[in-house]
């Protein structure tokens, strides 16, 4: 279980490696697979923003996106921001807007090389 609030279990990920060594040096090629990635969207609301002190909220806690920081702040950002407020709507589509804009979907396949050295003593 990830998270005693949301009661969420299963799989974190699977990882598989290939390393090739040499002498002391070794190269490995790694993949994680997330068959579960709804483990990994568990927030409902992000935090305060410092700037405007609103809440940053996620309307669906498993649909496999979450909040961008990057796109929280800066000159576009709250460009975007205030035109969205400017809309004559209703609270949650400029809710929803803003999730939309400033969110980032969860990879559920990641890889990385590893470069090292290996050293006993």
């Amino acid at each position: 279980m990830n998270n005693l609030d949301s009661q969420k279990s299963g799989l974190n990920d699977i990882t598989s490696t290939i390393k090739f060594l040499w002498n002391q040096y070794f190269l490995s090629f790694n993949h994680a697979h997330r068959p579960e990635i709804d483990l990994y969207d568990n927030d409902k609301i992000y935090f305060l923003n410092s700037e405007t002190n609103s809440r940053v909220t996620n309307l669906s806690e498993r649909d496999g996106v979450i909040t961008d920081p990057s796109l929280l702040y800066g000159i576009s950002n709250e460009w975007k921001s205030r035109m969205i407020d400017q809309f004559d709507s209703s609270e949650l589509i400029q809710d929803w807007a803003k999730t939309k804009i400033q969110s980032q979907r969860i990879p559920r396949n990641l890889f990385w090389i590893g470069i090292g050295v290996s050293q006993t003593f």
